[in-house]
């Protein structure tokens, strides 16, 4: 679900301004400074409110504050912390882990909050893990079965030691068994199909009380219901603008508290208006994808080893680093992003951009120069349409498409970019029935979890349909992702997992261009922004903090 998709949206300032005041209330600008609103501005977008259907990182953000969760990853990566769960351990062997939770708790219906909803949920999930809830089945890696002792007690059964138990949990939403219920049933099809429209059931700190999938407008209020400490918030809302300006501008005028992503290009601005500038490394990156799927014939030429090597030695990662994001960007290389601070493999580095040593790999590969400079492949023109969601790449990932297409040309490859609806893009990769039909490139960006297991999991064969946009699928790299999710030594999954970053440089489907800092702002009145993964850090809950000075 890290996928930053975004919807085309909200076309002008005034309309996104008029959408929140009816959704939301004021912005935290006008309201009372006891309890105030926090009205956030975003690119990024949610496609729908079921968890095992969405993509999308406020889709994310709505699932953490609305449902809640066994633990939480502490703000500012302090390691894992109590939720729903105050206590848990584990048994000698590590194969029964057992949580003890709030008692008394309630659902903001009012229906109590026990571990029979964490025992439906975890049920749900495994009955259908490879079908209707496989979205969710990472989360239960190597659970076998799950028990409800009592209404604060739960334990969970593993069928061997599991690499990362906590981090997976941290994941998983726990469903209202009331709401979900009815879907439990048959072949779960409807678990899918379920829209869970809002005011959301929420057990969690905030209930989602509107969402417009079209307008792209979520508001979430407290719940009063919470089992835990009041939130200093009264509530907070996030408007999508399909234009990055209209966004910065709404910040500059007030009408908006907070952006994320922030143009690279406004950074100056905003600093010399007197906002907050959030300026940090980050998880993110963006890559060119190639089309890897076995069912797609057109292009064989983008399997070969040898083509990714020399697409690699043809990016001039600098210039895109210093022209398309102004500096705020470190060159790339692994799926694993430095920034993770443990899981990133030093030994891959980031190929220097060398046009010959690329020209000298394409000829090795048999592809020669035809006529135009075009290389010619399996009988056809190295000529290739680049899929691009433009909103959500915005200005830097335009422009770093541009430089790409001109590197290219100079080993004889023709890119063309085909700008489309970030609503759109996901579907289009993967084809109709799972096809991955009709495409050879794209360009798009990912947000991986500070554990590795997410984005590893996106090349594997089980997400073919589902995660997977490059119809990618390896054997011998889902043998060594099964082999590290069950490794509970931290050095020897380490060693897993720096082999599977090497498989997916050399062999797989991304050429990963570019690290982008995390480049967010606010109004200077606003404090407690505690997460060094920003305002849409989904594994924790920084807006707790988050007050109107």
């Amino acid at each position: 679900m890290n996928r930053l998709r975004t919807v085309c949206t909200i076309a002008t300032l005034a309309t996104a301004v008029t959408l929140t005041a009816a959704a939301c209330g004021s912005s935290g600008a006008t309201s009372s400074s006891s309890s105030p609103m926090l009205t956030i501005g975003t690119t990024y977008s949610c496609n729908s409110m079921n968890p095992f259907v969405s993509y999308g990182v406020t889709c994310a953000v709505a699932f953490r504050y609305n449902y809640p969760h066994l633990v939480n990853l502490g703000p500012s990566d302090e390691g894992i912390q109590p939720a729903f769960a105050t206590s848990w351990s584990s048994s000698a062997n590590q194969l029964v882990w057992t949580f003890h939770l709030h008692s008394g708790a309630k659902w903001s219906d009012g229906k109590p909050l026990t571990s029979a909803d964490v025992l439906f949920t975890i049920d749900m999930i495994l009955k259908y893990q490879t079908s209707a809830t496989a979205a969710g089945a990472l989360w239960l890696n190597n659970v076998v079965s799950a028990a409800a002792p009592s209404p604060t007690e739960v334990a969970i059964t593993y069928s061997k030691p599991t690499a990362n138990v906590l981090g997976l949990l941290a994941q998983l939403p726990i469903l209202p068994k009331s709401v979900w219920g009815k879907y439990d049933t048959g072949n779960g099809a409807g678990i899918k199909t379920f829209t869970n429209p809002a005011p959301m059931v929420a057990g969690g700190p905030y209930q989602l009380t509107y969402f417009n999938p079209t307008s792209q407008v979520e508001t979430l209020k407290r719940n009063p219901s919470y089992y835990g400490p009041k939130p200093s918030l009264s509530g907070f809302g996030i408007e999508h603008f399909s234009n990055p300006s209209t966004m910065v501008q709404g910040l500059l005028s007030h009408q908006v508290d907070y952006v994320a992503p922030l143009p690279v290009t406004s950074a100056a601005t905003v600093k010399k208006a007197g906002m907050v500038l959030v300026n940090d490394p980050g998880l993110q990156f963006h890559d060119l994808i190639l089309n890897h799927s076995a069912k797609e014939t057109a292009y064989p030429e983008l399997k070969n080893p040898l083509v990714l090597e020399a697409f690699n030695y043809a990016l001039n990662r600098q210039q895109m680093v210093q022209q398309a994001y102004l500096g705020y960007a470190e060159p790339g290389n692994s799926i694993v992003p430095p920034a993770d601070g443990q899981w990133h493999d030093p030994s891959i580095t980031t190929l220097p951009y060398d046009p010959a040593k690329a020209n000298a790999l394409l000829n090795q590969a048999g592809y020669k120069m035809g006529s135009g400079g075009v290389r010619v492949a399996d009988g056809h023109p190295m000529s290739y349409q680049v899929l691009i969601p433009v909103d959500e790449e915005g200005g830097e990932g335009v422009r770093a498409l541009q430089i790409a297409v001109s590197d290219f040309a100079k080993i004889g490859v023709t890119l063309t970019p085909k700008y489309t609806d970030d609503a759109a893009i996901g579907s289009a990769l993967i084809g109709t029935n799972n096809s991955y039909a009709g495409w050879s490139m794209a360009q798009w960006s990912w947000l991986p979890q500070v554990d590795p297991s997410f984005i590893l999991s996106v090349l594997t064969c089980d997400q073919l349909g589902d995660l997977s946009d490059s119809g990618y699928c390896n054997a011998n790299y889902d043998n060594m992702y099964s082999q590290q999710l069950s490794t509970a030594n931290v050095a020897a999954r380490k060693k897993i997992v720096y082999e599977m970053q090497e498989l997916a440089f050399t062999q797989g489907p991304y050429v990963v261009t570019v690290y982008p800092n995390l480049l967010q702002a606010h109004a200077a009145g606003w404090t407690g922004f505690v997460s060094s993964l920003g305002i849409f850090d989904y594994l924790s809950v920084p807006l707790l903090s988050v007050h109107d000075s």
